[in-house]
């Protein structure tokens, strides 16, 4: 399977969120030029380099999985899942997630919707980044665009997990 499917896809994203993932990246070069500058690299705090970008994952599309999307459609009107579609891709971001597990609570679904960070999860995204000594917002986002691999799933798909090879994952197609 080929990994650019679990890269993010940006749509629909206001001047707002533009500002806020930008800002996001302006912190994350930030921290990461001030401690090498200072030789502490190591002593950086990870845990907030890792909040900051599941604050970027979560503005942006990701695909879901095959079976998010049938129980989605078992459950709720075409209408209701048509705002998944852009061009014949089914994707998420937070929000559609926050929507849909809201949506689940309401039919007394049992079942809830998350986002899987594959290829070692964010940990390993912040190992990555923090290794590459690259400080340049323009590289970060690409280092970011190709290392962080992600999809929406059910949360009863323990299956899919960070060191899930995305080969074995069946998207929505």
């Amino acid at each position: 399977m080929d990994h650019d499917l679990f890269k993010y896809i940006i749509c629909n994203r206001t001047k707002k969120q533009e500002q806020n993932i930008r800002s996001n990246w302006l912190i994350i070069s930030g921290a990461l030029k001030a401690h090498s500058e200072k030789n502490k690299l190591d002593l950086i705090n990870k845990y907030g380099l890792i909040h900051i970008i599941r604050q970027i994952d979560g503005l942006n599309y990701y695909r879901i999985t095959k079976d998010l999307y049938q129980h989605l459609r078992d459950l709720f009107s075409k209408n209701d899942l048509e705002i998944l579609e852009q061009n014949g891709t089914y994707l998420m971001n937070s929000r559609l997630r926050t929507k849909f597990n809201k949506m689940l609570k309401l039919k007394n679904s049992k079942e809830t919707i998350q986002i899987e960070h594959l290829n070692g999860g964010v940990k390993q995204l912040v190992d990555t980044i923090i290794k590459s000594k690259i400080f340049k917002i323009e590289e970060l986002v690409e280092l970011h665009r190709n290392e962080s691999l992600c999809c929406y799933k059910l949360g009863s798909e323990k299956e899919i997990n960070e060191g899930t090879e995305p080969e074995n994952i069946v998207l929505k197609s």
